[in-house]
């Protein structure tokens, strides 16, 4: 126990000090050994699995939880930040049903607090690092969808963290939309990569997309068609990622010609949607 509690001393006086550019040589919390150390020792906090000395929820790792969200930007260089998005995902995948049976004005049980903490880091580091949260999340959809494909990894793959924790990760989406839009249009096919594995596609066929998740419909360069069931992504360089909302894949991509002075609703071309359909279909 003593030895936790010193790697958060460790990463308090990290975080308190910050990435600077001139630092004291020595390993100190301040300098890039000393961070990596701290970085390394908060993401062991997260992932250790539970003991007697370290239970699931104890104060020691809900601490830490906190300190890797508030400090993301200096101990990044220092995690597998896959590993740890994963495990603050997995500690809040059910948060929704945790924070709704609690009585406001008492106190929070442990389980609880701890899907809070990792609410709240997952929201500081996505709006900290937008790039970092939608590349990684994106690539383990694109790992898991890989894993559904295999028939011998079908019956666990629905036990999955990212399976469970499908309405957490739309809510940073949102989040992310709401606050970080020029962050989310560089990287849109990603999103929407992501949105398309959290949300059912037969949902999607029969409310349209502005229903099911009205926050992406407010960037132009998307677009649903009802009559084919295909979203269209506008991405950089006049590329067009095409969904099959059936599937939740990206299908065809191709290089197309989106008109940037038409209304908002007419800057894609559903034509080519339909066009396309018809030859994914024959």
């Amino acid at each position: 126990m003593t030895c936790f509690k010193e790697y958060l001393c460790f990463g308090v006086a990290g975080l308190t000090a910050g990435p600077q550019e001139d630092r004291p040589t020595g390993k100190t919390p301040t300098t890039p050994d000393g961070q990596s150390t701290s970085g390394k020792a908060l993401t062991f906090l997260l992932l250790q699995p539970p003991s007697p000395k370290l239970p699931p929820h104890s104060t020691i790792r809900r601490t830490a939880i906190d300190l890797i969200g508030r400090g993301f930007t200096v101990w990044e260089p220092y995690m597998d930040v896959s590993a740890v998005l994963m495990g603050l995902l997995e500690l809040c995948a059910d948060a929704e049903k945790q924070l709704a049976n609690i009585t406001m004005g008492l106190p929070l049980n442990p389980q609880a607090d701890s899907a809070r903490s990792a609410r709240h880091a997952l929201s500081l580091i996505a709006t900290a690092r937008p790039p970092a949260f939608i590349t990684t999340i994106a690539r383990e959809v694109h790992r898991y969808n890989a894993a559904q494909a295999n028939s011998q990894s079908q019956q666990n793959v629905h036990t999955t963290t990212l399976a469970r924790a499908k309405t957490e990760i739309l809510r940073v989406i949102e989040i992310l939309i709401e606050k970080m839009p020029g962050d989310v249009v560089d990287l849109l096919v990603e999103v929407m990569d992501i949105i398309m594995y959290c949300i059912e596609g037969s949902l999607v066929k029969k409310k349209g997309l502005q229903e099911c998740f009205p926050a992406i419909c407010k960037f132009y360069m998307v677009g649903y068609c009802d009559r084919s069931h295909r979203i269209a992504v506008g991405a950089r360089q006049g590329s067009v990622a095409l969904y099959d909302v059936r599937t939740g894949k990206c299908q065809v991509r191709k290089n197309c010609f989106l008109r940037p002075n038409a209304p908002s609703g007419e800057r894609i071309d559903f034509g080519l949607i339909s066009s396309t359909s018809r030859l994914i279909a024959g």
